[in-house]
C-alpha cells in the first residue's frame, strides 16, 4: 500500500517539476522575443517609417511586448495542460476575458464620440446647418 501511495506521489511530483520547468523555459523565451523582436524592429526603423506615415505611438515596443504577451499565455496553457488542469472551459474563459476587454476599451473610447455623432445627425434633420 505505501509503495502505491509513493509512486503516486511520484508521478505527481515529476508532473509539478515538469511544468514548473515549461513555465521557467517559457518565460524565458518571452523575454528573449521581445527583446529579440525589438532590436529587429529597431534595426527596421519601424518607428521611423511610421512617423512618416503620420502615427506616432511606439509601435517598436508595443509589438514586442504584445509578442512576449502571446508567448506567456502559449507558456502557461502548455503548463496548465501538463498537469492536466486545463479544461476547454479556461480557453473559453480567456478569449471571453480579451474580447469583453476590448469591447470596454473600445466602448470608453467612443462614450464622447456618440453624443457628438447623434447632436450632429440632429442638426443635420434640422437644416440648421448649412
Amino acid at each position: 500500500m505505501t509503495e502505491g501511495f509513493l509512486s503516486l506521489v511520484q508521478s505527481y511530483l515529476y508532473t509539478i517539476v515538469a511544468s514548473i520547468i515549461i513555465l521557467l523555459v517559457g518565460f524565458g523565451l518571452g523575454v528573449l522575443g521581445k527583446k529579440l523582436i525589438f532590436r529587429i524592429l529597431k534595426e527596421i526603423e519601424l518607428n521611423k517609417i511610421m512617423s512618416r506615415a503620420g502615427i506616432r505611438y511606439d509601435l517598436e515596443k508595443i509589438v514586442s511586448t504584445l509578442i512576449s504577451y502571446v508567448i506567456y499565455v502559449v507558456t502557461i496553457i502548455f503548463a496548465l495542460n501538463e498537469i492536466g488542469i486545463f479544461p476547454i472551459y479556461l480557453v473559453y474563459l480567456i478569449v471571453g476575458a480579451i474580447f469583453m476587454l476590448i469591447l470596454l476599451t473600445s466602448l470608453v473610447g467612443l462614450k464622447d464620440v456618440i453624443p457628438n455623432f447623434v447632436a450632429w445627425v440632429l442638426l443635420q434633420r434640422r437644416g440648421r446647418v448649412r
